[in-house]
């Protein structure tokens, strides 16, 4: 069973991290800025009552599974699909749970591309750059999209809306050159009609 004792010991430990950093002297109280660390992605400054929310969410998807090793990428898997990512306090918790080592699940996040260590964006962009789209012209998109998002390929934007990756083939060569949006396709695709898309997922 996964005990409100360990959501305590980890938000203690969060507490006082944070708070060394904004204080080293030890004055002062930042307990309210804590949040930052292990809140959701688009999640404003919550403080600790914003924390115990956040806990209580990750606890009741946790206590769904024994604490036992081999539903480790079961429980991570419902976690990446709650918050988007795993961040570092989540994966504790986690390994906590099932009781297996920190590097494993590590591991496990690293090895499965579905996984991620970092907080994706709201609507995720995949270029395929297979043969097909590539002779299309897909690296000329994928050129276009940085600079129009000030984004890297594998990165995503500073207000967490969109993420960038490409891939190696989505399948649908006959409707060379293809973009993913949000597990939607875009065929046959260009900048100018892919940022018409963009254009209008930001003003929703």
């Amino acid at each position: 069973m996964f005990h409100i004792v360990s959501i305590m010991k980890h938000l203690y430990l969060i507490e006082q991290d944070q708070r060394d950093q904004v204080h080293p002297d030890g004055n002062g109280d930042q307990a309210d800025r804590v949040a930052q660390r292990i809140a959701e992605p688009d999640a404003p400054d919550r403080g600790k009552a914003g924390i115990m929310r956040l806990f209580h969410r990750l606890g009741h998807v946790i206590e769904k599974y024994p604490g036992e090793p081999q539903f480790l990428i079961s429980l991570m898997q419902d976690v990446q699909s709650l918050y988007n990512y795993i961040s570092p306090d989540h994966l504790n918790l986690i390994c906590d749970h099932v009781g297996v080592p920190r590097t494993r699940a590590y591991s496990v996040a690293t090895f499965y591309k579905s996984f991620s260590l970092e907080p994706r964006g709201e609507h995720e962009i995949k270029v395929c750059l297979g043969t097909a789209c590539h002779l299309k012209g897909s690296p000329r998109i994928v050129e276009s999209l940085e600079r129009e998002l000030h984004v890297c390929r594998g990165r995503t934007t500073g207000d967490l809306r969109f993420t960038l990756d490409t891939v190696n083939c989505v399948g649908a060569c006959a409707l060379a050159p293809v973009v993913v949006v949000d597990e939607e396709y875009q065929p046959r695709t260009t900048f100018r009609k892919l940022n018409k898309v963009l254009k209008g997922l930001a003003e929703e």
